[in-house]
């Protein structure tokens, strides 16, 4: 399941990361898709390298920014879904699919 191969179609369309069409992600699948998904990273870090930027800056910047994101959006969603009193669980969906096509 963790080839590149797999990896790489994750990052083309993250749809294909629900490998057993469950239309929920289970571990394994929601490893395979953060892997597509922090492919940018790598990017970034052979940027830095090149640009001879230092190491311990840009993993900070990463880590500060990353988790400060994660946490906001983690809050956001528990209070949107707090006050809604439907399922509006296929948005994380629709946002996936933006964000791929963002990275584009």
């Amino acid at each position: 399941m963790f080839n590149l191969s797999f990896i790489l179609q994750i990052y083309v369309n993250p749809e294909n990361a629900d490998k057993d069409l469950s239309k929920s992600l289970s571990v394994k699948e929601s490893v395979a898709l953060a892997l597509a998904l922090s492919m940018d990273a790598l990017a970034a870090g052979f940027g830095a390298g090149i640009a001879d930027i230092s190491y311990s800056l840009v993993l900070f910047s990463f880590l500060v920014v990353n988790t400060s994101l994660m946490v906001i959006a983690c809050n956001l969603g528990g209070k949107v879904s707090e006050k809604i009193n439907m399922d509006i669980s296929w948005i994380s969906g629709v946002l996936l699919i933006v964000l791929a096509f963002l990275k584009l």
